[in-house]
């Protein structure tokens, strides 16, 4: 049991007094207690640090992965993200949600994850922040017009600990100042009744017509035809 940046740590380096593996160790864990530190994540740290995890426990084959689980309960969201796609990508453990696992099995699998991990850190320009870039889209969809001004009537109304709610009534002198005529105005409502309208419309439509009602005595076929008949 070894105590490194305030951390008792078990790990297969310190059993075998491995001094390399104890060093990286210790490096990557004064990382990441400066990381848990900071209010504002640097890239100065993280992108050393992507490195020398992969190095740790990919080329040295340290089971030590409690130290990348340890590393991604402290960043932020978006960083989190994006150390969990790249983790994933280049170790060789089973990982279920954001918690990395028993190292995978098989000869041949291992192997492959370090030589992809080798070719990754010939290049020192590459990192976390690089292989992010490289292969993840981020899709942004952005907002339409209608949707901007719809949460911002909404927010207008509610009000917040900033600004005080305002009344329908000057939002609607807000939307006439802003270049909107009385007139418009009045078509919008006038088109928002007959949409309303057709819709009710389409749903009446829709609607199975009602059942006839029989004659409460009316149970049998032949008591159907008795009541007919009087």
């Amino acid at each position: 049991m070894k105590n490194i940046g305030g951390m008792e740590k078990v790990v297969a380096a310190t059993e075998t007094g491995n001094a390399a593996q104890i060093d990286f160790l210790a490096k990557i864990t004064a990382r990441i207690d400066s990381i848990a530190a900071s209010d504002r994540l640097t890239k100065a740290e993280l992108s050393p640090l992507s490195r020398e995890i992969l190095e740790y426990i990919v080329l040295n084959a340290s089971p030590d992965v409690a130290t990348v689980n340890r590393l991604l309960s402290v960043l932020s969201a978006a960083n989190k993200k994006m150390c969990l796609l790249f983790f994933k990508e280049h170790i060789p453990h089973k990982v279920e949600g954001f918690v990395f696992g028993g190292r995978m099995k098989g000869d041949k699998r291992l192997e492959e994850y370090a030589n992809k991990a080798k070719d990754f850190l010939a290049n020192p320009d590459n990192d976390v922040f690089t292989w992010f870039t490289a292969n993840v889209k981020m899709e942004v969809k952005p907002k339409s017009f209608e949707e901007r001004i719809k949460s911002l009537i909404q927010k207008a109304l509610e009000g917040d600990d900033k600004h005080p709610a305002i009344t329908p009534e000057d939002v609607l002198a807000s939307v006439v100042s802003g270049g909107v005529s009385i007139d418009t105005m009045f078509k919008a409502i006038e088109s928002l009744g007959k949409t309303a309208a057709a819709d009710a419309t389409t749903v009446a439509a829709a609607a199975p017509p009602a059942a006839k009602r029989r004659h409460p005595a009316a149970n049998t076929a032949k008591e159907q035809a008795e009541v007919k008949a009087a």
